[in-house]
C-alpha cells in the first residue's frame, strides 16, 4: 500500500503520506526495508514542493530508523542536496532536522557533511533560513560537542549576532 501511494504520480498528496508511512513503518519491515528505502530516496528527486517539504520534515525522523551505512551513503546526500533547495521553506525545515543528523554522526562526519550546511545557512540569501539557524543555534552546539562548537561554531554565531534582520539577531540572543 505504501509503496502505491508512493507511485501515484497524479496526486502529491499520496506522495506525502507515503513519506510519513515509510519513516513510521520502516523499522517494522524486515524484508520490505530495501524497497521502502529505495522509494524514499526515490522520491528525493521529486520537484513537486510539498514532497520536498514533506521530505525535508521528515528526513531526521528517518534518520533514526535506517541503518548507519545507509545512513552515511545514501540519507546523508540527500539531506545536504533538500539544505540547498532552491525553496528557502524546504532549507527551513532541513534545519529543524539537522540535530538529528548531527547526534547520529560521529564527529569527523559532522565536520565534512553537516559543517557545511551550516555555514551555507548562515550566508544564506534568505533571512528566514538564518532565523531557523539561530533558533536551532543552542540545540546544534549542545549536539556537535565543545571541540567544534569553541573552534568552528562560535565564529558562526557571531555571524548570526551581526545578521541585518532584527529578528535573527533577536533569536540568537535568546538561544542562550
Amino acid at each position: 500500500m505504501i509503496l502505491k501511494f508512493a507511485n501515484n504520480e497524479y496526486n502529491f498528496t499520496h506522495r506525502v503520506v507515503a513519506i510519513k508511512l515509510i519513516t513510521s513503518i520502516y523499522p517494522r519491515a524486515h524484508d520490505f526495508k530495501g524497497k521502502l528505502r529505495d522509494k524514499f530516496f526515490e522520491l528525493g528527486n521529486e520537484e513537486t514542493p510539498m514532497v520536498k517539504r514533506a521530505l525535508a520534515s521528515h528526513i531526521g525522523e528517518f534518520a533514526h530508523v535506517i541503518e548507519k551505512e545507509n545512513l552515511t551513503y545514501d540519507l546523508i546526500p540527500l539531506f545536504r542536496k533538500l539544505s540547498q533547495d532552491d525553496m528557502d521553506s524546504v532549507r527551513v525545515i532541513c534545519l529543524q532536522s539537522l540535530k538529528s543528523f548531527v547526534k547520529l554522526s560521529n564527529k569527523d562526519e559532522n565536520k565534512t557533511h553537516m559543517l557545511p550546511v551550516i555555514i551555507a545557512a548562515t550566508a544564506d540569501r534568505s533571512w528566514r533560513v538564518r532565523l531557523s539557524l539561530a533558533k536551532n543555534f543552542a540545540d546544534l552546539t549542545e549536539a556537535f560537542g565543545k571541540e567544534i562548537t569553541d573552534t568552528s561554531l562560535i565564529q558562526i554565531y557571531t555571524t548570526l549576532l551581526r545578521d541585518a534582520e532584527c529578528e535573527v539577531k533577536t533569536a540568537s540572543i535568546n538561544c542562550l
